[in-house]
């Protein structure tokens, strides 16, 4: 084990994962700090039932770069479900936006892969082919030090204390950020009182390659397609004290009110996977650095999932984060500067601004506002977008 590294990633997520494999594969060292309760580095093969898995929706462009920098391969594509269209409707599925490949240059405008599939693929490449990226697992970060030279962390492996020391440090540890608790730096944040509930369904009508999102006065649901044409992945947004009374009543129960907002898309509905729920809220740093130290991903940002472009917003932070780090270190420049940070922090903060802000307006569509006027405000503003083609392929072309 070395003693200095390049860059200290802490959080050993999918944005800790790739950020670590892209510097790696660009003959950087890199030390990657992982919870002991993170089992999917630890483990040589992980077995996951299919019901129980949640999916991402991964945009072209995404997929694009994990392909170039070989965290995927074009076999592991083809074989996942292509998103072509998206569709987004009011209450009663009147279309307020429609996005195609054409929006997207021909291409598709994303890939479902399921979330053990993305984690263990990117874990097993980066145990198997990289001899320059150092995995430690501990039970405790005990100390970070950062001053001008250097970043200094102290933790517990085994029972046994550790110092490492980096140019930069990467904060990839996720909403509840111990890095940026530890260095007290403040965020913006607020509850959106609402919960979301994933889980998978079966249907007899094909929604074919169409991610669907239908908003109605109680509810929003999107609706994106899974391993076959008859099978999706779910996310419905309720209010939080809806949430709690639909988390008492029966499968079959939810199997009807589902069926009855999706019959005409997707036909009677079975609920095939566990419901995983979680309570929604929004987070945002001022600034997505501090002194040698840089935050990606859920660490730096946290936004409403009805977009579904939380994930790709942290490989975007990723794939900004490491082009500045090798363009540095390519002519010998202090990767720990501030001026990469400052700069980091520029090129990211119009895409996750633009993001936020689309999504807060999205989801007053749904269940949040009880102002009818707002509501049909917003929805006019979303007809009129949808007639912008050339704003919705500059949209494309950035995501």
């Amino acid at each position: 084990m070395l003693n200095k590294y390049d860059v200290a990633i802490i959080g050993g997520g999918v944005t800790g994962m790739t950020l670590a494999h892209t510097l790696a594969h660009n003959d950087m060292h890199v030390i990657l700090v992982i919870d002991n309760a993170d089992c999917t580095l630890q483990q040589t093969q992980i077995k996951h039932e299919k019901r129980n898995d949640r999916a991402f929706a991964l945009s072209h462009n995404v997929i694009s770069f994990l392909l170039k920098n070989k965290l995927l391969d074009e076999c592991d594509i083809s074989k996942e479900k292509r998103i072509d269209d998206i569709l987004v409707i009011d209450e009663d599925e009147k279309e307020l936006v429609s996005i195609s490949k054409a929006d997207n240059a021909g291409n598709s405008i994303g890939y479902m892969i399921s979330e053990s599939k993305l984690r263990t693929t990117i874990a097993d490449k980066l145990k198997t082919t990289l001899h320059n990226v150092e995995l430690l697992f501990v039970t405790s970060i005990d100390e970070l030090h950062v001053d001008e030279g250097e970043v200094l962390i102290h933790c517990t492996s085994d029972g046994k204390k550790i110092e490492c020391k980096a140019k930069l440090l990467v904060a990839a540890d996720g909403k509840d950020s111990f890095v940026r608790k530890y260095f007290n730096i403040a965020s913006y944040e607020r509850s959106y009182m609402q919960t979301a509930m994933c889980f998978n369904i079966n249907h007899p009508y094909s929604i074919k390659n169409t991610a669907i999102e239908k908003f109605s006065a109680n509810s929003t649901i999107a609706l994106l397609p899974y391993s076959s044409p008859y099978e999706s992945s779910v996310v419905l947004i309720l209010k939080n004290q809806s949430a709690e009374k639909i988390s008492t009543i029966s499968n079959s129960a939810l199997e009807k009110i589902l069926t009855l907002e999706l019959r005409n898309l997707c036909g009677n509905v079975e609920i095939t996977s566990e419901i995983q729920s979680y309570q929604l809220m929004e987070k945002r740093m001022q600034k997505l650095y501090h002194t040698r130290t840089a935050f990606v991903g859920d660490a730096g940002h946290v936004i409403h999932p009805l977009a579904g472009l939380g994930l790709n917003l942290g490989l975007h932070d990723v794939i900004s984060l490491s082009e500045l780090i090798l363009r540095y270190n390519s002519v010998q420049i202090d990767i720990g500067a501030m001026t990469l940070l400052e700069q980091y922090h520029c090129d990211r903060k119009l895409q996750i601004n633009s993001v936020s802000l689309m999504t807060n307006a999205m989801h007053y569509i749904g269940v949040q506002s009880n102002s009818k006027f707002i509501r049909n405000m917003i929805k006019i503003g979303m007809n009129a977008f949808n007639c912008m083609n050339p704003l919705k392929r500059k949209i494309m072309q950035n995501i």
